[in-house]
């Protein structure tokens, strides 16, 4: 079905390559000024609440919005997906189901032009190639697209634009890391795991999986699967109202006493930040570790952000405005906290939005020497560039329940 679309309808979509700071960004939205010339146009960028409206709360009211702007509903996946689920709060849910939410607008009627931005990278296969279908089906006059996971073949039944190299910064392919301190090496149990959103659908039930430090784990599953859920738990966002996590044989409670354990790289780096700055981020952290008395020698937040410039070659940049630096490069940023070594577990929630081959490739090589040095780490991706490149076991999300696999 993909093929044959695609190839029928390919010619009027546009999928605009290059590497990381190559133009891309600012070449899209240049087309996309130019064609409001010919009627309204929609921008659908790399974080998926930025696209939604912003004016409800609810899944409920975000479509009945949309459906009041004119948007149609595929049948298919919003009556049956999202089916008793119209009270459920947007922020609960995952980035991939804001992505579709997201993709309403783009069945307005009357469009010139559809720009997306690297949101598709957040879905699961299933509902990418969906999404394709979808928006190689719509009236518009173009679709152009900005996608770091397209396959060559894939390439063939589009029109390319291509951009070429970055003309900004690269990320190393061996990167230095600091040198780690002693952190404790920390088995994790959890037993009996039930949640539910309040006026959404049960996410887990009775989940039990246990683990080994040392080790590279892939959380995997569809989208809405309760992946970046069970990551909130083991931080301590969301309470553990039933179940128990355990380390070293020992209870952990983190929702409780605060997370001592994971270092965490979220999916939209732009909700991780607790300053404006990248170093002032740093010492805040820092601070917290020094807090919950574990009795290590840590650096301060300048030693740790000098190293960081220099393995980077980010001169300056750690101390301006997060929100003044490219999204592309403030993806990176975030994977700097986990990067430092300076907590047991290392979370990365789709680390690689936005990030070009290289840059993956790098990243996976830099993962690999992580747990060489025995931390454990958790890995949310449906990057299938990031995870073959990776030795790791993989824990399937389906069915309430959660299976360790090699």
């Amino acid at each position: 079905m993909e093929q044959l679309l695609l190839k029928e309808k390919g010619l009027r979509m546009e999928v605009i390559q290059g590497a990381n700071f190559s133009g891309r960004s600012a070449f899209l939205r240049e087309e996309l000024v130019a064609a409001r010339k010919n009627g309204p146009v929609v921008y659908l960028g790399g974080s998926p609440a930025s696209s939604l409206s912003g004016l409800t709360t609810t899944l409920g009211s975000e479509i009945a919005l949309y459906r009041a702007w004119g948007a149609s509903l595929p049948e298919h996946v919003f009556a049956k997906y999202f089916e008793n689920r119209a009270q459920q709060r947007l922020a609960d849910l995952s980035g991939g189901e804001q992505v579709l939410i997201s993709l309403l607008t783009t069945t307005r009627p009357k469009l010139s032009a559809v720009g997306i931005d690297t949101a598709l990278e957040q879905l699961d296969p299933e509902w990418r190639a969906w999404a394709l279908n979808h928006l190689a089906s719509l009236d518009a006059t173009s679709v152009k697209l900005i996608d770091n996971r397209f396959t060559t073949d894939q390439a063939e039944m589009y029109k390319v634009h291509s951009m070429g190299e970055s003309q900004g910064w690269t990320f190393p392919k061996q990167l230095n890391l600091p040198t780690r301190p002693e952190v404790e090496t920390a088995d994790l149990t959890i037993s009996g795991l039930d949640f539910q959103y309040s006026q959404g659908p049960v996410v887990f039930q009775n989940v039990s999986v246990a683990l080994e430090a040392g080790y590279i784990y892939r959380l995997a599953g569809t989208n809405g699967s309760g992946k970046t859920t069970l990551i909130r738990l083991l931080c301590g966002v969301l309470p553990l109202r039933e179940g128990t996590l355990q380390v070293n044989g020992k209870p952990y409670h983190p929702y409780r006493y605060g997370n001592r354990l994971f270092a965490l790289a979220m999916q939209n780096p732009d909700e991780q930040w607790t300053d404006v700055t990248i170093i002032n981020d740093f010492r805040k952290r820092l601070n917290r570790i020094t807090a919950t008395n574990i009795d290590k020698k840590l650096p301060d937040a300048e030693e740790l952000a000098k190293h960081w410039e220099e393995a980077l070659q980010i001169a300056g940049l750690l101390q301006m405005h997060v929100l003044d630096i490219p999204r592309a490069m403030r993806k990176r940023l975030s994977w700097l906290w986990p990067f430092s070594g300076l907590l047991p577990w290392l979370i990365f929630d789709e680390p690689t939005l936005g990030q070009d081959l290289a840059t993956v490739a790098a990243f996976a090589e830099t993962m690999t020497n992580l747990v060489s040095r025995g931390h454990g780490i958790i890995v949310v991706s449906h990057d299938e560039r990031l995870v073959s490149n990776l030795t790791h076991r993989r824990i399937e999300i389906d069915g309430y329940q959660a299976m360790v696999t090699s």
